[in-house]
């Protein structure tokens, strides 16, 4: 039998060896050019619930409501596309969540007038939710740090329980800023929550389910955003123990180290409602205590200040008639007609070492 020589081996393994380097020696170069986005100087991030910002587009449309809320004309909604964009760009955000949108299409429309007109860009975080009596969903805009978004759900025992109710319209972002040597996290998790007073058991439920996923996101950062249409009859001051509200505040433990934080209570005007007629708070931004503190020798995002914006929603000489505004939206006059019945809440934040 012919002796089995060792040298296709050996030099197969060779081969092996110096192709594993290479790939290896190109990874650590590729890992080496991947940079997040540079710290910005602060970070502006403001929640507004744009009410029905639907085309006139009816053929994605299934539910009688949200064909009866969309825009009756082309005419039409090129004019909420294009106040909804000065409004916007008044206030300039960084990070800008959104409720009542009917979906991206929508949303790009909605940027291209901003980048055309304003000479703003933003980029889109949008997932279809499953509320299928309104077809609303939320949405993120963004100009940079992002680096994912998702939506969480419920396990089974989770909803065996009972303890738990589902949100329909919610999405969480992660963004992260600086380099591999000094970053900066945070998560963005916006929410709409049932509406009506009588839905207060469930929106407790839906505040007990987020404060659930907070506990896994915590383990990536500190740094935790909750915002948007909470639906909430509390206001600042007198949060009622076991309200819907004083729940997301206060989670499920008794500890006072995980509260959340109503940045509302930090407002020069408290009391401010952010609704157009309504005497109501629903529109919310609550953070975790380590957004109210700078950690030595690093870079912290720290909070700086929160506005409500009625300014840039309000049209005309003054208010919108209720009941025109509700149930006759389209025959108001286009320069009177206000622009949504939520105001924009507004967050301020700065980036310090």
């Amino acid at each position: 039998m012919r002796p089995l020589s060792l040298m296709p081996i050996a030099s197969s393994i060779l081969a092996w060896l110096l192709v594993q380097a290479y790939v290896t020696s190109d990874c650590n170069a590729q890992d080496s050019l991947v940079a997040h986005d540079p710290f910005p100087k602060s970070l502006r991030i403001t929640t507004w619930n744009l009410e029905w910002f639907f085309d006139d587009y009816l053929g994605d449309n299934r539910s009688d409501l949200s064909k009866e809320l969309s825009a009756p004309s082309k005419k039409d909604w090129n004019w909420k596309v294009q106040v909804v964009a000065q409004a916007i760009a008044a206030i300039r955000p960084s990070i800008l969540a959104l409720q009542e949108i009917e979906n991206r299409r929508v949303l790009e429309e909605l940027t291209k007038s901003l980048r055309e007109e304003h000479g703003l860009s933003y980029r889109i975080a949008q997932i279809d939710g499953f509320d299928k009596a309104t077809e609303q969903e939320v949405a993120i805009l963004f100009r940079d740090g992002l680096v994912e978004f998702s939506r969480l759900e419920q396990s089974t025992p989770m909803f065996r329980s009972e303890q738990f109710y589902s949100l329909s319209k919610h999405l969480i972002a992660r963004f992260r800023w600086g380099d591999q040597s000094d970053t900066e996290e945070l998560y963005v998790v916006v929410v709409h929550l049932r509406a009506k007073p009588e839905e207060s058991d469930l929106r407790k439920k839906q505040c007990l389910l987020v404060r659930h996923w907070l506990g896994d996101l915590q383990r990536h950062t500190p740094n935790i955003i909750v915002l948007g249409d909470f639906n909430t009859d509390e206001k600042v001051g007198e949060i009622r123990p076991g309200s819907d509200l004083d729940v997301l505040l206060q989670g499920p433990t008794s500890s006072r180290s995980d509260d959340l934080i109503d940045l509302l209570e930090k407002s020069d005007k408290p009391k401010e409602q952010t609704h157009l007629f309504l005497a109501r708070q629903f529109d919310r931004i609550v953070v975790t205590s380590s957004l109210l503190r700078n950690e030595p020798e690093q870079m912290d995002l720290v909070f700086s200040k929160i506005s409500v914006q009625p300014q840039v929603v309000i049209r005309g000489q003054g208010i919108d008639d209720r009941n025109l505004h509700w149930d006759k939206y389209w025959m108001i006059a286009p320069e009177e007609r206000d622009i949504s019945d939520h105001f924009p809440v507004t967050a301020d934040f700065d980036f310090i070492r």
